[in-house]
């Protein structure tokens, strides 16, 4: 477990010290940073914002961090999870509970994972009435 901290310390250090493409993502050999376009949500029905179809087999540590910016600017919301997800002669399946690491108060919006047959998805909920932006960056390490 130490090692696998201290190699996403590194990781995230060196991306850190270079930020995103022009076309929004960076990869290295087992690593991939890669921002989600923005998104708008309406209401609070779930809208999935990001899909990554999944090799077989495979197996990814996924992080997510996202920003939820109602359009007046009177309610952000923060969050940040993560989760391992794989494949192995199916469907996609996410293994065990998505780890909550940081949710900033207010709970009126939410982000979460899912799966679709061989793909992982991305899915915000936003509130009744609110229109909402979703600024989110996807990272996966790939576990193979």
């Amino acid at each position: 477990m130490k090692i696998l901290v201290l190699a996403l310390f590194f990781s995230f250090s060196s991306f850190a010290t270079r930020g995103f493409t022009p076309d929004g993502f960076m990869i290295t050999k087992d690593l991939l940073f890669e921002r989600i376009a923005d998104v708008v949500t309406t209401d609070a029905t779930e809208t999935v914002i990001h899909t990554k179809t999944m090799p077989d087999p495979s197996a990814w540590m996924v992080d997510v961090s996202c920003e939820a910016r109602k359009s007046d600017g009177t309610k952000r919301e923060g969050f940040k999870k993560g989760v391992l997800v794989y494949r192995d002669g199916g469907a996609a399946v996410i293994e065990g509970n998505i780890v909550n690491m940081f949710t900033q108060p207010g709970l009126d919006y939410s982000m979460t994972f899912g799966v679709s047959g061989n793909d992982f998805q991305v899915k915000v909920t936003g509130a009744v009435g609110d229109n909402v932006t979703w600024r989110c960056a996807f990272c996966k390490l790939k576990l193979e």
